[in-house]
């Protein structure tokens, strides 16, 4: 629903974190979801605000891997996840966006895990410290 009129002061941007990785690389065979080490914390203001989660990575993968972005324990993007790497041994780098409603005030962190999907090995960061992977945090002030 986009809303036709907004009450002044609301939808502004109200903090901005942003967290970076810009080590070595992290692979896994698992065919469960486990951590990139891509991370970020944020404390909203408001249990009615939103957070704006964007973000850039290289992964790559053997066969066939799957990254996801998480709140805490929960896959926001459940069930496939935000990419689904088939080409095999092909570095690429991918960008991400995504609206959370976390409907809390306490301290949330997000983080970007990944897992096989079947066979082989996934790749995050594989370029290593050449690379830099970010994930930035946007506290908006709720609407609606």
């Amino acid at each position: 629903t986009i809303p036709t009129s907004v009450a002044p002061g609301q939808g502004k941007v109200l903090q901005v974190v942003q967290g970076t990785y810009n080590s070595s690389n992290v692979n896994t065979t698992s065919t469960t979801y486990v951590d990139t080490d891509l991370e970020a914390s944020i404390t909203p203001s408001s249990t009615s605000n939103k957070i704006l989660i964007t973000g850039t990575f290289q992964g790559q993968a053997t066969a066939n891997g799957i990254y996801s972005l998480f709140r805490g324990t929960t896959n926001l993007i459940a069930p496939r996840g935000f990419f689904r790497l088939e080409v095999a041994n092909k570095q690429t780098g991918y960008a991400f966006s995504f609206l959370d409603t976390p409907s809390s005030s306490s301290q949330i962190e997000y983080k970007l895990r990944m897992k096989n999907n079947g066979s082989g090995t996934v790749y995050f960061n594989p370029g290593g410290s050449d690379n830099m992977a970010t994930i930035q945090l946007l506290e908006i002030e709720g609407w609606l």
